[in-house]
């Protein structure tokens, strides 16, 4: 028993490196696979008990990337110059929109 849950264990945490590319977060994933299949018991014998703790560590890996991907996110808010800036963007097309095709054509040039 304790020879398959070790191989199972090498596998689950190669597929979790695979996915993460980071040995320490690659680790905490498989410690959580492991974990939340121990306490779960949602597990039935249909199925390879390997198959299913590759469901596991998947729906971890992507939850680890939502997560990743909604910091990233928050971070990346612009400040008030960005957007003071972003704003006289806009300002700017617009007018140049509204000029005739050939005006607006040596205005972009001589930007």
């Amino acid at each position: 028993m304790q020879a398959d849950i070790q191989n199972q264990y090498d596998k689950i945490y190669r597929y979790c490196f695979y996915k993460v590319k980071n040995v320490s977060l690659a680790e905490d994933l498989t410690q959580e696979t492991f974990l939340r299949y121990l306490t779960q018991n949602s597990y039935v014998e249909r199925g390879k008990k390997l198959a299913y703790l590759y469901t596991i560590a998947r729906n971890l890996c992507m939850d680890t990337f939502r997560k990743a991907k909604t910091q990233e996110l928050c971070t990346e808010i612009p400040s008030e110059d960005c957007l003071e800036q972003l704003e006289l963007n806009i300002v700017i097309k617009d007018a140049l929109n509204e000029l005739t095709e050939r005006i607006s054509f040596y205005m972009i040039c001589l930007d």
